[in-house]
């Protein structure tokens, strides 16, 4: 059993997983890690689909390069600063407010994307999306910490997902969920590029995802008298080919959408609708 005798400290330690003081483990979504004997009280959820590895593993024997958030194939990047137990000048003060601000901030959606339903067939990542300074285009994402543009967010995919390693040599599109705020907006956005370059159908809002309580989450930009309505784009090979209701009444819940989908049929009607708008 791990101890402390230090009272109100945030339950959010190694790897920024929460400890469970009672028992000692830490909680990683899908499973519980015993700090003392550095091992998983559980299997991995999908360790059938990884035949040749032992299910009580953790990123495949590399988690220098890669990462495994829950066991599935969601990608969760919202950076959780460490917060210092003391500080002592007036600069660490400042830094621990910061940091505390966007912590919590962070926290909130980190937790959300934990809960969100997911689908082993999709790609899902979930961080802050980058806008230009008009605000008219996505042009990258927040991974943890760090700011990129398509290329290190396809890098950061290609090295992470399970699902793009298992199917390199199958003749199979991935589909991806960037459940980032306007990665889909303008011409030549991240999610158009990202769709392009990795031959991908690629799910992206396009505008900002505002998640109000229990409330599905919306796409839309808030504004002085009314908001303006985005939607969920559809890109594939790179090109809209369909667009999912983001505001209103009618709003697609799209946690549910990914849950129940059917990628095999989805991927095919994509591609129809693709061949005939050429």
């Amino acid at each position: 059993m791990e101890e402390s005798d230090n009272k109100g400290v945030p339950p959010y330690r190694f790897n920024a997983k929460e400890l469970d003081e009672e028992t000692g483990l830490y909680y990683y979504g899908a499973r519980y890690l015993d700090p003392t004997s550095v091992g998983w009280l559980s299997v991995d959820p999908l360790f059938e689909k990884y035949v040749g590895m032992s299910p009580y593993g953790y990123c495949a024997g590399n988690p220098v390069v890669m990462v495994d958030p829950d066991g599935r194939e969601k990608h969760i990047c919202f950076y959780l600063p460490e917060l210092k137990n003391h500080v002592s000048t007036q600069q660490e003060m400042i830094q621990y407010k910061n940091d505390l601000a966007v912590r919590r901030k962070n926290a909130s959606l980190d937790t959300y994307a934990k809960n969100f339903s997911d689908n082993e067939n999709i790609i899902i990542f979930f961080g802050h999306g980058i806008q230009n300074k008009e605000r008219t285009k996505g042009i990258g994402v927040q991974i943890n910490n760090k700011s990129t543009r398509v290329k290190g967010l396809e890098n950061y995919l290609k090295n992470t997902s399970q699902w793009l390693k298992d199917n390199q040599k199958a003749d199979l599109k991935p589909v991806i969920l960037l459940f980032s705020c306007g990665t889909g907006k303008g011409e030549e956005s991240i999610a158009e590029q990202l769709s392009y370059n990795m031959g991908a159908i690629v799910i992206a809002p396009s505008e900002t995802i505002i998640i109000k309580g229990n409330e599905i989450p919306k796409v839309y930009e808030e504004g002085y008298f009314i908001n303006d309505p985005g939607v969920w784009k559809v890109f594939y090979d790179g090109k809209v080919v369909d667009e999912l209701r983001g505001y209103g009444k009618d709003a697609i819940d799209i946690s549910s959408f990914i849950k129940n989908l059917n990628v095999e049929r989805f991927v095919k009607e994509m591609g129809e609708i693709s061949s005939k708008d050429k």
